[in-house]
């Protein structure tokens, strides 16, 4: 899919009453500012008629903005591409109280930036998302208690992934029934905690590697192995030696961790707003589950636990349970918020 440089649409519904946050009045077919001169606009100096004419045109400025967006939103990137990372800003034009948006079956969770004149919240672009449009409806409560909608609609581009086709021996590729049973409870345990995180933002600006290392895997690699298509690779491995620290990407708490089945030592982190990262095949872990972390906090070290060949760190990250590269995680802080 050829992308456009940019697409935004929106789709506007709200009643009159909110307007009364601009100085203007709405007749019920003219749009006019409520001014009353005290002198007519012949006798009225020069300075002072410049001065009316800029009040209305501000005014009239004023109410087609807010007819026009009144929640004025827009997305970075515009065009995110499959498995990215893209930031929602809305700066409304009208006291918000509360804010909701939703793509898909994607809710997405704002948190309010500096003083409560902007909100931010991170989309996850799932690497399997088809490519195409797509329409992000946010909802306002406004201080009048009335709903504010707007619609914003963007393009997902597809990316290439690449493909590693692999021969391996069968009781390497098929599961015994055990096996296949601890690994259902397991995915059962992680995606509870993954959608179950908390709306408040604990991370504390850009994100970071977890160590410095060469990347080995990387994200969305699409297996074949026995020339049977497997789960594609959902996070980026990194050939660390064994025994290398482990560093959380940001400020957070624990939410899960434990010995898996194929992520071994394993260690999640919620840093809130939906926004949650893994670090997997560790040698040991040195937080525990509810403990909060600082961004650069030793989380456990590099190892080759679970069904892993060699010493080296799985690195993930999730947004609103969306499988998404991490890197786009640390491009997106960046330059966007």
């Amino acid at each position: 899919m050829n992308c456009p440089a940019q697409h935004a649409a929106r789709t506007i519904s709200m009643r009159d009453s909110d307007k009364d946050f601009y100085l203007f009045s709405r007749s019920t077919d003219t749009m006019a500012c409520s001014i009353k001169p005290a002198l007519t606009v012949k006798n009225l100096p020069c300075s002072r008629l410049f001065f009316i004419t800029a009040l209305i045109l501000t005014c009239l400025t004023a109410a087609a903005r807010l007819q026009a967006a009144p929640l004025n939103a827009s997305i970075h990137p515009v065009n995110p591409v499959q498995g990215e990372a893209a930031l929602v800003t809305v700066r409304p034009c009208l006291p918000v109280v509360s804010l909701t948006g939703i793509v898909d079956d994607q809710k997405l969770i704002f948190y309010p930036n500096g003083d409560n004149s902007t909100f931010n919240a991170i989309l996850g672009v799932d690497l399997d998302t088809l490519p195409g449009m797509k329409t992000i409806t946010l909802t306002a409560a406004t201080k009048a208690h009335t709903p504010v909608t707007e619609s914003i609609t963007f393009t997902v581009c597809k990316k290439e992934f690449q493909i590693q086709r692999l021969t391996l021996p069968k009781g390497q590729v098929s599961l015994s029934k055990k096996s296949l049973a601890r690994h259902y409870g397991e995915k059962k345990r992680v995606t509870s905690v993954i959608c179950g995180t908390i709306n408040e933002k604990l991370w504390d600006g850009g994100f970071a590697l977890p160590c410095s290392a060469p990347v080995s895997t990387p994200f969305g690699v699409r297996r074949i192995m026995n020339n049977e298509p497997r789960n594609p690779h959902s996070g980026v491995d990194l050939k660390a030696d064994a025994g290398t620290p482990v560093l959380s990407s940001n400020a957070g708490r624990v939410v899960l961790t434990g010995d898996f089945f194929f992520s071994g030592n394993s260690v999640f982190v919620d840093h809130g707003a939906g926004v949650v990262t893994m670090y997997f095949h560790l040698s040991s872990i040195d937080v525990t589950e509810g403990q909060r972390v600082h961004k650069g906090q030793c989380l456990g070290r590099v190892g080759s636990t679970g069904r892993s060949t060699g010493a080296h760190l799985h690195w993930g990250a999730r947004i609103n349970n969306q499988r998404i590269d991490p890197f786009s995680l640390i491009a997106l802080f960046n330059t966007g918020e």
